[in-house]
């Protein structure tokens, strides 16, 4: 009943099965998640930099245990930045300032994720309010490690954090 008949003028067709609303279907498809599956999966992450400029890298086993950066899915009815505030604490119970936009990314059924996807990531640079931070990570991640640009730029990192580096770099945001 969500297109351009009523639901009267539909039942005059004698149908199997009606549904007034699309939000229905999930259960009766037996729990497939329409969202997930038909969409792509608006998330936010940043590049944090401490008070020595060196960059927070997370490793987790999301993405086949390489190194990206901490982030997650926006919840409706939130901003991409309390998004991202609220990630960025349940991930690593850091607080962040200087928070600026850097890039989207399409990141669509990216070979390292764990399962097939369409993300767009919604990309940040940050700065880390504690003057001397500590991390403290949730189950999502294995470890995690403060490295300059040069070092970080060594380890087995995940594309999409990859680029995010690179466009920092190009825009003089990091060195």
């Amino acid at each position: 009943c969500t297109g351009y008949e009523s639901a009267e003028t539909l039942l005059k067709s004698e149908p199997d099965l009606l549904v007034r609303d699309l939000s229905r279907l999930p259960t009766l498809l037996g729990g497939w998640n329409v969202k997930e599956a038909a969409f792509p999966i608006a998330t936010v992450g940043a590049l944090i930099l401490n008070g020595a400029g060196e960059m927070l890298l997370i490793r987790t086993h999301k993405w086949s245990h390489r190194w990206g950066i901490p982030g997650g899915k926006i919840k409706r009815g939130e901003t991409c930045e309390e998004a991202l505030i609220r990630e960025i604490i349940e991930e690593t119970a850091l607080t962040l300032r200087d928070i600026e936009f850097v890039m989207v990314q399409d990141c669509i059924e990216p070979p390292e994720f764990q399962r097939s996807a369409h993300f767009l990531l919604l990309n940040y640079i940050a700065k880390c309010a504690e003057a001397e931070p500590r991390v403290v990570l949730n189950e999502e991640a294995q470890e995690f490690q403060w490295l300059p640009l040069a070092e970080a730029l060594k380890t087995d990192l995940n594309i999409p954090t990859r680029i995010l580096i690179d466009e920092c770099i190009h825009r003089g945001l990091v060195s």
